[in-house]
Protein backbone atom coordinates (compact mmCIF):
# COMPACT_ATOMS: atom_id res chain seq x y z
CA UNK A 1 0.00 0.00 0.00
CA UNK A 2 1.56 3.29 -1.09
CA UNK A 3 1.28 6.75 0.40
CA UNK A 4 1.12 9.98 -1.63
CA UNK A 5 4.80 10.64 -1.05
CA UNK A 6 5.66 7.14 -2.34
CA UNK A 7 3.44 7.28 -5.40
CA UNK A 8 5.32 8.07 -8.64
CA UNK A 9 4.56 11.49 -10.07
CA UNK A 10 3.48 13.13 -6.82
CA UNK A 11 4.74 16.59 -5.94
CA UNK A 12 5.71 17.64 -2.46
CA UNK A 13 2.25 19.22 -2.19
CA UNK A 14 0.68 15.77 -2.35
CA UNK A 15 -1.21 16.39 -5.61
CA UNK A 16 -0.80 14.28 -8.75
CA UNK A 17 0.65 16.46 -11.55
CA UNK A 18 -2.43 16.04 -13.78
CA UNK A 19 -4.94 17.00 -11.08
CA UNK A 20 -3.17 19.87 -9.31
CA UNK A 21 -6.01 22.28 -8.38
CA UNK A 22 -3.70 25.26 -8.91
CA UNK A 23 -3.48 24.26 -12.57
CA UNK A 24 -7.26 23.93 -12.78
CA UNK A 25 -7.75 27.34 -11.18
CA UNK A 26 -5.29 28.97 -13.54
CA UNK A 27 -7.13 27.57 -16.56
CA UNK A 28 -10.56 28.64 -15.32
CA UNK A 29 -12.03 32.03 -16.09
CA UNK A 30 -14.74 31.50 -13.48
CA UNK A 31 -14.16 33.85 -10.55
CA UNK A 32 -16.13 31.60 -8.19
CA UNK A 33 -13.95 28.62 -9.08
CA UNK A 34 -10.78 30.63 -8.56
CA UNK A 35 -12.04 31.88 -5.19
CA UNK A 36 -13.24 28.56 -3.78
CA UNK A 37 -11.03 25.92 -5.42
CA UNK A 38 -9.00 24.17 -2.73
CA UNK A 39 -5.25 24.22 -3.45
CA UNK A 40 -3.92 23.49 0.04
CA UNK A 41 -5.69 20.56 1.72
CA UNK A 42 -3.64 17.32 1.53
CA UNK A 43 -4.97 14.79 -0.95
CA UNK A 44 -5.66 12.04 1.59
CA UNK A 45 -7.78 14.46 3.64
CA UNK A 46 -9.67 15.49 0.51
CA UNK A 47 -10.42 11.84 -0.25
CA UNK A 48 -11.53 11.12 3.32
CA UNK A 49 -13.90 14.10 3.39
CA UNK A 50 -15.36 13.01 0.04
CA UNK A 51 -15.98 9.55 1.50
CA UNK A 52 -17.67 11.04 4.58
CA UNK A 53 -20.00 13.08 2.40
CA UNK A 54 -20.93 10.20 0.08
CA UNK A 55 -21.27 7.61 2.84
CA UNK A 56 -23.49 9.92 4.86
CA UNK A 57 -25.92 10.41 1.99
CA UNK A 58 -26.12 6.86 0.56
CA UNK A 59 -28.61 7.91 -2.16
CA UNK A 60 -27.47 9.55 -5.39
CA UNK A 61 -28.98 10.58 -8.70
CA UNK A 62 -27.56 8.29 -11.39
CA UNK A 63 -27.49 9.87 -14.85
CA UNK A 64 -27.20 7.85 -18.06
CA UNK A 65 -27.65 8.67 -21.74
CA UNK A 66 -30.49 7.26 -23.84
CA UNK A 67 -29.97 6.00 -27.37
CA UNK A 68 -31.47 9.27 -28.70
CA UNK A 69 -28.82 11.27 -26.83
CA UNK A 70 -31.07 12.59 -24.06
CA UNK A 71 -29.98 12.30 -20.43
CA UNK A 72 -32.00 10.42 -17.81
CA UNK A 73 -31.55 10.51 -14.01
CA UNK A 74 -33.01 8.35 -11.26
CA UNK A 75 -32.29 7.86 -7.53
CA UNK A 76 -30.08 4.89 -6.67
CA UNK A 77 -28.73 3.54 -3.38
CA UNK A 78 -25.00 2.90 -3.15
CA UNK A 79 -24.55 -0.72 -2.05
CA UNK A 80 -20.78 -0.57 -1.68
CA UNK A 81 -17.99 1.96 -2.03
CA UNK A 82 -14.27 1.29 -2.38
CA UNK A 83 -12.32 4.50 -2.72
CA UNK A 84 -14.11 6.55 -5.35
CA UNK A 85 -15.56 3.46 -7.11
CA UNK A 86 -19.13 2.38 -6.32
CA UNK A 87 -21.45 -0.61 -6.73
CA UNK A 88 -25.21 -0.69 -7.23
CA UNK A 89 -27.87 -3.37 -7.61
CA UNK A 90 -30.60 -2.98 -10.21
CA UNK A 91 -33.19 -4.90 -12.21
CA UNK A 92 -32.03 -6.48 -15.46
CA UNK A 93 -35.25 -5.31 -17.08
CA UNK A 94 -34.46 -1.67 -16.31
CA UNK A 95 -33.94 0.71 -19.23
CA UNK A 96 -30.77 1.97 -17.57
CA UNK A 97 -28.97 -1.26 -18.49
CA UNK A 98 -29.77 -0.76 -22.18
CA UNK A 99 -28.51 2.79 -21.88
CA UNK A 100 -25.26 1.72 -20.18
CA UNK A 101 -24.62 -0.98 -22.77
CA UNK A 102 -25.02 1.67 -25.46
CA UNK A 103 -22.94 4.28 -23.60
CA UNK A 104 -21.08 3.40 -20.35
CA UNK A 105 -20.44 7.03 -19.39
CA UNK A 106 -22.23 7.79 -16.14
CA UNK A 107 -22.58 10.46 -13.48
CA UNK A 108 -23.50 10.09 -9.82
CA UNK A 109 -24.73 13.25 -8.08
CA UNK A 110 -25.03 13.58 -4.30
CA UNK A 111 -26.58 16.53 -2.44
CA UNK A 112 -26.79 17.20 1.28
CA UNK A 113 -29.80 19.26 2.23
CA UNK A 114 -29.16 21.77 4.98
CA UNK A 115 -25.48 22.38 4.19
CA UNK A 116 -25.78 22.52 0.37
CA UNK A 117 -22.71 20.28 0.14
CA UNK A 118 -22.57 18.17 -3.01
CA UNK A 119 -20.47 15.66 -4.89
CA UNK A 120 -20.36 14.73 -8.56
CA UNK A 121 -18.73 11.43 -9.56
CA UNK A 122 -18.15 10.85 -13.28
CA UNK A 123 -16.98 7.52 -14.61
CA UNK A 124 -17.60 4.39 -16.64
CA UNK A 125 -20.14 1.73 -15.72
CA UNK A 126 -19.64 -2.02 -16.04
CA UNK A 127 -22.48 -4.53 -15.79
CA UNK A 128 -21.52 -7.46 -13.57
CA UNK A 129 -23.60 -10.60 -13.21
CA UNK A 130 -21.60 -12.50 -10.62
CA UNK A 131 -23.58 -14.44 -8.01
CA UNK A 132 -21.00 -13.91 -5.30
CA UNK A 133 -20.87 -10.16 -5.86
CA UNK A 134 -24.66 -9.87 -6.02
CA UNK A 135 -25.12 -11.85 -2.80
CA UNK A 136 -22.54 -9.69 -1.02
CA UNK A 137 -24.41 -6.51 -2.05
CA UNK A 138 -27.94 -7.81 -1.47
CA UNK A 139 -29.97 -6.73 1.56
CA UNK A 140 -33.49 -7.38 2.82
CA UNK A 141 -34.57 -3.99 1.51
CA UNK A 142 -34.28 -5.40 -2.03
CA UNK A 143 -37.52 -7.33 -1.43
CA UNK A 144 -39.40 -4.02 -1.45
CA UNK A 145 -37.98 -3.02 -4.84
CA UNK A 146 -38.25 -6.35 -6.65
CA UNK A 147 -41.24 -7.99 -5.02
CA UNK A 148 -42.08 -11.70 -4.99
CA UNK A 149 -43.75 -12.89 -8.21
CA UNK A 150 -44.84 -16.11 -6.47
CA UNK A 151 -43.10 -18.50 -8.85
CA UNK A 152 -40.40 -19.55 -6.40
CA UNK A 153 -37.73 -18.01 -8.63
CA UNK A 154 -38.40 -14.28 -8.82
CA UNK A 155 -38.59 -13.82 -5.06
CA UNK A 156 -36.60 -10.62 -4.62
CA UNK A 157 -34.00 -12.68 -2.76
CA UNK A 158 -30.24 -12.83 -3.46
CA UNK A 159 -30.74 -15.61 -6.08
CA UNK A 160 -33.38 -13.68 -8.02
CA UNK A 161 -32.25 -13.78 -11.70
CA UNK A 162 -33.44 -10.22 -12.21
CA UNK A 163 -30.60 -8.87 -10.06
CA UNK A 164 -27.72 -7.18 -11.85
CA UNK A 165 -24.72 -5.31 -10.44
CA UNK A 166 -23.59 -1.96 -11.84
CA UNK A 167 -19.95 -1.21 -11.03
CA UNK A 168 -18.99 2.44 -11.53
CA UNK A 169 -15.28 3.09 -11.98
CA UNK A 170 -14.62 6.72 -11.13
CA UNK A 171 -12.78 8.89 -13.66
CA UNK A 172 -13.18 12.21 -11.83
CA UNK A 173 -14.79 13.52 -8.67
CA UNK A 174 -15.82 17.10 -7.90
CA UNK A 175 -17.28 18.11 -4.56
CA UNK A 176 -18.04 21.06 -2.31
CA UNK A 177 -17.12 21.14 1.36
CA UNK A 178 -18.83 23.79 3.48
CA UNK A 179 -16.41 25.75 5.64
CA UNK A 180 -18.75 28.33 7.19
CA UNK A 181 -21.87 28.31 9.36
CA UNK A 182 -25.19 29.29 7.81
CA UNK A 183 -24.79 32.73 9.40
CA UNK A 184 -21.30 33.01 7.93
CA UNK A 185 -22.62 32.08 4.49
CA UNK A 186 -25.30 34.78 4.76
CA UNK A 187 -22.65 37.36 5.72
CA UNK A 188 -20.47 36.37 2.77
CA UNK A 189 -23.37 36.60 0.34
CA UNK A 190 -24.38 40.00 1.70
CA UNK A 191 -20.80 41.25 1.44
CA UNK A 192 -20.58 39.95 -2.11
CA UNK A 193 -23.75 41.74 -3.18
CA UNK A 194 -22.46 45.02 -1.75
CA UNK A 195 -18.87 44.81 -2.98
CA UNK A 196 -19.14 42.72 -6.13
CA UNK A 197 -16.43 40.40 -4.79
CA UNK A 198 -16.82 36.63 -5.15
CA UNK A 199 -18.03 35.07 -1.85
CA UNK A 200 -15.81 32.60 0.03
CA UNK A 201 -18.39 29.98 1.04
CA UNK A 202 -16.40 26.76 1.21
CA UNK A 203 -13.99 24.56 -0.67
CA UNK A 204 -14.51 23.08 -4.12
CA UNK A 205 -12.24 20.12 -4.81
CA UNK A 206 -11.43 18.33 -8.07
CA UNK A 207 -9.94 14.83 -8.09
CA UNK A 208 -8.94 12.94 -11.21
CA UNK A 209 -6.15 10.94 -12.79
CA UNK A 210 -3.57 9.70 -10.30
CA UNK A 211 -5.65 11.02 -7.40
CA UNK A 212 -8.49 8.67 -8.33
CA UNK A 213 -6.03 5.81 -8.78
CA UNK A 214 -4.63 6.49 -5.31
CA UNK A 215 -8.15 6.14 -3.88
CA UNK A 216 -8.13 2.51 -5.04
CA UNK A 217 -4.82 1.80 -3.32
CA UNK A 218 -5.11 3.34 0.17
Amino acid sequence: MSTPSETPGYKATGYPPNSDPQTAAAKSGDATVQQNLDTKTPLVQQLNELYQLVDGLHICMMTTRRSDGELVSRPMAVRKRKGTDMWFLTNKESHKLDELQNDPHINLAFYKDGTAEWASISGRAKLVHDEGTIQSLWGKDMHAWFGDLGDGIHTGGPQDPRLECVHVECVSAHYYKKSRTSFGVALQLGKSMMTGQTPDLGKVRHLEGAAVQLSREV
